[in-house]
């Protein structure tokens, strides 16, 4: 993380141009004292003094920004590529003396030593040129260029161990470690005088609180702008969600697509929705069973107390009979009603098959016509569908023809016509009739349970209001649909179409050639 992040914050590119101005001020003296064609020989007489590469370059030449350039030009000190590279303008002219890069293995003990023992070099050369009573002056005058305090101190008052005070003697920099920060040691040529700098916290615990709390008010900041709003939008699906436990069944949660919780809301949604049907089919089942169940109950109550109380057992057998009818509509009703809550509760797994439709549809219109006798119940192939192949689930397919069958049969005047063709890679199985027909504005309605188009309850023509809703579900489950048009009879014809075999895979080639064109 520091190595990263850190150096590319601005307090700590400002602690290194501290920690350098001092030196480069020393630096610019002794430039200032040369002429410029013996700049380049005096950089090649310090850099044994320097851990670090030293060059001139021109300015112009300098891979700077515009706001650093203009830095560079005021005179200042100029930081770059986090804190190893350093640049600053000889006093007017057009060159820049840059120092670095700075390499640091981990955990070196003698880095910051070794970086400050080109500004020591330069101390005792200013210092050799004068007489030691001119030191200290010497010395107070140059600490306001520096970012850290130095001072001339004599090597008997330091509290330094035995070993550190021989390096002293030998000329080497002792670095100091305490409380206050780094504190560097060197003896002032042969003399038992030494220069001390700091002490520098450098890059230390203080400034890393400074940093880490810079970090924090950034970080924090932008954590919040994301967080409110993402937190405004948690709370609305909150809500919805606490709504609907209350029975509010209409409660959603409305969020912008470009919300990251647009999934979420989106999935809650979705629930919410299925639940809400399920409610009200559940509703609506339990209201018609009462109503559907009555008819025929009330029938049989019926029927019983009349042939209890028959004078003839003709009569008592003719009412019996009647009890029988309305038990078989009672059962028919019943397995409707079963069929029907299995398709609402869930969607059964087709056992799918291929399927030559012609003889299978000539079989199925066969068995449901049996119950017609005074209809002329047909079945036609069109030449193109004799051969017309398809996956289907056989006997759920059949029971969606088998209610069509039925339900026209229960408006037909004389005539049903059961006929299948081909279209577009495309099933279709047309029961047409010539009843009355539907109305437009009826044609949707009619697919609803429970809806019957005439007030009828008969068992003749009412039905039990669920055939054709079963139809519907079927239909869906093969991806096909119903349509329901004017019949070529008079009456209407209802028109059940679905992919054929190879329909399938035909249009996702034709969808590819498609986009290949494009």
């Amino acid at each position: 993380m520091r190595k990263y992040l850190l150096p590319e914050l601005p307090i700590y590119s400002s602690l290194w141009r501290d920690r350098f101005r001092g030196g480069q001020h020393l630096l610019m003296e002794d430039f200032n004292a040369l002429p410029p064609g013996k700049w380049d020989d005096y950089i090649e007489q310090l850099q044994p003094f320097f851990v670090y590469p030293m060059a001139l370059a021109d300015i112009g030449q300098l891979p700077l920004s515009p706001e650093e350039r203009n830095q560079l030009m005021d005179g200042q000190i100029v930081v770059r590529e986090g804190a190893t590279i350093f640049h600053q303008r000889i006093l007017e002219s057009d060159k820049a003396v840059t120092m670095g890069p700075l390499e640091r293995e981990n955990n070196d003990p003698n880095f910051y030593r070794d970086l400050t023992s080109g500004h020591y070099h330069l101390f005792m050369e200013d210092l050799k040129a004068m007489s030691p009573e001119n030191w200290k002056g010497y010395i107070r005058n140059q600490q306001p260029y520096f970012g850290y305090p130095i001072s001339l101190d004599d090597m008997s008052q330091l509290a330094l161990s035995p070993t550190e005070h021989d390096e002293l003697r030998d000329g080497w920099i002792v670095v100091k470690h305490d409380e206050d920060g780094m504190r560097f040691h060197r003896r002032v040529l042969d003399s038992d005088k030494v220069l001390t700098m700091g002490p520098s916290d450098g890059i230390g615990a203080w400034n890393y609180v400074i940093i880490w709390c810079t970090f924090s008010i950034m970080f924090g900041s932008m954590a919040l702008i994301w967080a409110l709003p993402f937190w405004l939008r948690l709370k609305k699906v909150i809500l919805a969600a606490q709504a609907f436990g209350r029975g509010e069944f209409d409660a959603r949660a409305n969020l912008p697509r470009s919300s990251a919780l647009s999934p979420l809301a989106a999935t809650f949604n979705d629930m919410a929705g299925r639940i809400q049907r399920l409610i009200n089919s559940h509703r609506e089942l339990t209201r018609a069973v009462s109503n559907e169940l009555r008819t025929p109950i009330s029938r049989i109550r019926f029927g019983l107390e009349m042939a209890n109380t028959a004078d003839s057992e003709p009569d008592r057998r003719l009412y019996l009979a009647e009890i029988g009818q309305a038990v078989d509509e009672l059962e028919s009703l019943v397995a409707e009603l079963l069929i029907y809550a299995r398709f609402e509760r869930e969607t059964p797994e087709l056992d799918q098959e291929e399927q030559c439709l012609a003889p299978w549809l000539i079989q199925t219109v066969n068995t449901a016509k049996n119950g017609f006798l005074q209809i002329d119940i047909s079945c036609r192939i069109e030449p193109v569908a004799k051969d017309l192949t398809a996956k289907i689930a056989p006997r759920y397919m059949a029971r969606a023809v088998s209610n069509l069958v039925t339900n026209a049969g229960r408006h037909a005047k004389s005539q049903i016509i059961v006929s299948l063709e081909k279209k577009d890679h495309m099933c279709m199985i047309h029961v047409d009739d010539d009843g009355p027909g539907i109305a437009k504005a009826d044609r949707k309605r009619i697919f609803e349970p429970f809806v019957r188009l005439d007030a009828s309850r008969d068992r003749d023509t009412g039905g039990s209001g669920l055939g054709l809703a079963i139809v519907q579900r079927i239909v869906t489950m093969h991806r096909g649909a119903v349509l329901i048009e004017p019949s070529p009879l008079g009456g209407a014809r209802f028109t059940v179409h679905w992919p054929s075999s190879m329909s399938i895979g035909s249009a996702m080639h034709l969808q590819l050639q498609h986009s290949t064109r494009k």
